[in-house]
């Protein structure tokens, strides 16, 4: 995928300076055309001593006006482009990567902050495209087809629901379910924030032990999983303390591992997994 030399930037930057001056800062605040974190309608009713309604109004009509400004074969190739771009993902794609992508795609030399808030500030006013804010649950997505942005949400809801706690199997099934490529479905499950890589570089659910090991059972547990072999507690300690910035003392852990059932003595200071140690 190749792009013509366009300069998103400059583009936004020429728009804006069109705009009279209250509204320019309002939206450039709105955007984070500065490079900072967009601030809210509140905050900026704040600042301009407006309601929050009107701060709306006013960055409805600079939209409005900002279209208009910006309007023909720049804003159409970006247009395409993304469109393009998101055909080829499954056409849904999270907010980071997108910009991540374009910012390199469009040889951007600028901030990739900026950038990126420059792309917010598109998408709501391309009409064929769709940038949904996130929450506690999900990143912030991009899609141009909402029945492949439902069936993300499905892909991603049934990795946190699956008991089976193997990545793999699981992929491959998505995989056949939705007659949906590998790539896709790894796609897909990137908008969820659930979606982890685990300790070890194993991708699955945060409600999974081995992704997100929070007890020092757990993260004993997985330890020993990974070393396939019995260890002294010391060296359990040792590879725990590897998983988090926060130590835990070796005695701690020798203390966990005996209320434990899942482990078992094997010699003198040396435990090893009930489910893999012969009788």
């Amino acid at each position: 995928m190749s792009t013509k030399s366009v300069s998103l930037e400059k583009l936004v930057s020429k728009a804006i300076g069109s705009l009279d001056d209250r509204s320019a800062k309002i939206l450039s605040g709105r955007y984070g055309l500065a490079g900072d974190k967009p601030k809210t309608l509140a905050e900026l009713g704040l600042s301009y001593d407006l309601t929050r309604e009107r701060v709306r109004q006013i960055e409805a009509s600079a939209l409005k006006a900002l279209l208009q400004k910006i309007k023909g074969s720049d804003l159409e190739y970006i247009a395409g482009f993304l469109d393009g771009y998101l055909q080829g993902v499954g056409d849904v794609r999270r907010h980071d990567s997108l910009a991540a992508d374009m910012y390199l795609l469009f040889s951007a030399s600028g901030s990739s902050k900026r950038f990126a808030n420059e792309l917010r500030l598109l998408a709501d006013i391309i009409d064929s495209l769709e940038l949904v804010e996130g929450d506690d649950e999900w990143h912030d997505v991009w899609y141009r087809d909402k029945k492949a942005y439902s069936v993300s949400r499905k892909v991603a809801e049934a990795l946190l629901t699956d008991q089976g706690n193997d990545f793999y199997s699981f992929l491959d099934d998505i995989a056949s379910k939705y007659n949906l490529g590998e790539f896709i479905v790894l796609n897909y499950l990137s908008t969820s924030k659930h979606f982890r890589i685990g300790p070890y570089g194993d991708l699955g659910s945060d409600n999974w032990l081995h992704i997100n090991p929070k007890t020092v059972r757990d993260k004993s547990y997985l330890v020993l999983v990974k070393a396939g072999e019995p260890l002294h507690f010391e060296e359990i300690a040792t590879r725990v303390n590897a998983l988090s910035p926060k130590n835990v003392h070796h005695q701690t852990v020798h203390n966990e591992l005996i209320k434990d059932p899942r482990f078992v003595l094997v010699r003198r200071g040396t435990y090893g997994l009930k489910e893999s140690v012969k009788s």
